[in-house]
């Protein structure tokens, strides 16, 4: 399923570079165009000419490209990127209409509609309304060029239209498909692949990010490992095929029973690491407590009955990966050292 907020974001940020280097290299391309202008039209067009192609665009081209240094104004960036082969547009339509050889100037039209959808770094969506605008107004030709004039100038709009619309859609599913092959291959690098969970890289990633938040915001956070007792038992007696099993099962069961907005995570091994956002050393013993009596009443399908062990600890102010691991790590010991089938705690 496409996350289209997502992706559309990802499109953005991969497309940043083209959006500036196509608009400076544009800008560029219009400054040495003006030479030429002063060769085609008489000195009364050529101010006309020179207006659009050296005062007008280079300089919309050249803020495109600067504001695309900057995040806060990259909806400004696409607005303008859309609209300025509208004002190209205008400026053809009035160079053309002020020439005698307007055919001189005509094929701009068609370079700027297959520019946009090709070049531009807009996304289709947004290219089509680009261009749907710039046909609209080199329709405005017809009312100074012939009517076999027209229609040529009719059927090239057509053609730069269609060939810059195939080639704008193919890539678009290009990107979708880029994009998709992305995000899994991301999901697989996070997920433990035997029972679904988050691994112990996202752990990482989490934990580092909820440490970051609480420098910036009070947001308090419990953490618990959990252990499988006698987990080697399980291979040993069944196989490790019924182990297998007996990891999903039992990563479903404490998935089943734990809040939203919990985190849990295959540590590795026979070991889970649980993350609950918001909450106090209360909340966070009474959640693992449940679980470890839930675990107990439940009869695994291959192994029956089976417990685990539970560490606990809270986030303190100043804590690091390490402290808190450390504490929770020290509270596992405790568990396991105490009987196992329990919860322990170390603040």
């Amino acid at each position: 399923m496409l996350d289209t907020t997502k992706y559309e974001k990802w499109l953005l940020t991969s497309r940043i570079l083209q959006i500036r280097y196509i608009a400076i290299l544009t800008a560029i391309l219009y400054c040495f165009a003006a030479p030429l202008d002063s060769l085609i039209v008489t000195t009364k067009q050529v101010a006309l000419v020179h207006l659009f192609h050296l005062y007008v665009l280079p300089p919309i081209l050249l803020i495109i490209s600067g504001l695309s240094f900057f995040k806060k104004s990259y909806s400004k960036m696409i607005y303008l990127l859309l609209f300025a082969p509208a004002i190209a547009a205008i400026g053809n339509l009035l160079i053309t209409s002020k020439i005698d050889n307007p055919n001189l100037y005509l094929p701009e039209m068609y370079l700027c509609i297959f520019w946009i959808f090709t070049i531009s770094g807009l996304k289709l969506s947004h290219a089509s309304i680009s261009a749907g605008i710039v046909i609209f107004i080199s329709s405005f030709s017809f009312f100074y060029l012939s009517y076999e004039a027209f229609l040529v100038h009719l059927f090239w709009i057509i053609c730069a239209t269609s060939f810059g619309f195939t080639g704008a859609y193919l890539l678009d599913r290009s990107n979708k498909k880029s994009f998709l092959h992305e995000e899994a291959l991301v999901e697989m690098a996070r997920t433990d692949k035997l029972t679904g969970l988050y691994n112990r890289a996202k752990f990482d990633e989490v934990l580092a990010y909820e440490l970051s938040r609480n420098k910036r915001v009070h947001h308090p956070f419990g953490l618990a490992l959990i252990d499988i007792d006698f987990f080697k038992l399980v291979n040993d007696n069944f196989g490790h095929h019924a182990g297998d099993d007996f990891l999903i099962e039992i990563a479903q069961l404490i998935q089943n029973n734990i809040r939203e907005t919990d985190i849990l995570m295959r540590w590795g091994g026979e070991e889970f690491a649980l993350i609950c956002l918001g909450t106090d050393l209360t909340g966070i013993s009474t959640l693992m407590e449940n679980i470890r009596k839930k675990v107990e009443q439940h009869h695994f399908v291959k192994v029956g009955k089976k417990t685990i062990s539970a560490g606990v600890t809270i986030y303190r102010e100043n804590d690091t990966q390490t402290t808190i691991l450390t504490r929770a790590d020290e509270a596992l010991y405790l568990a396991k050292n105490s009987g196992r089938n329990c919860t322990k705690i170390v603040s």
